[in-house]
């Protein structure tokens, strides 16, 4: 890609499980370094996750987003996807 994105939004077949208090869904992102990207609160609408980056992932290079979501049935679900970001 040849913009760095300024969120991270991931769609899933299931709804996913809603816990008061606590955050069973998590996002990562790791530059090609593998540091970790600071992001805000993950939102769990559904059957989708978002979360805004907040941390700097501008430079060129691989990105990996990793998550784990746990559908309603309390079933994990663990992924993995990468970008590549372009010299700009």
């Amino acid at each position: 890609i040849n913009v760095a994105p300024s969120s991270i939004t991931i769609e899933f077949e299931d709804q996913l499980l809603k816990m008061k208090g606590q955050q069973p869904n998590r996002i990562a992102l790791l530059d090609a370094e593998n540091r970790s990207i600071k992001l805000g609160k993950v939102k769990n609408l559904g059957k989708t996750l978002s979360v805004k980056i907040i941390g700097k992932a501008t430079n060129p290079g691989v990105y990996r987003i990793k998550y784990r979501a746990v559908a309603q049935d309390g079933h994990p679900v663990l992924g993995e996807v990468t970008y590549t970001l372009a010299k700009v």
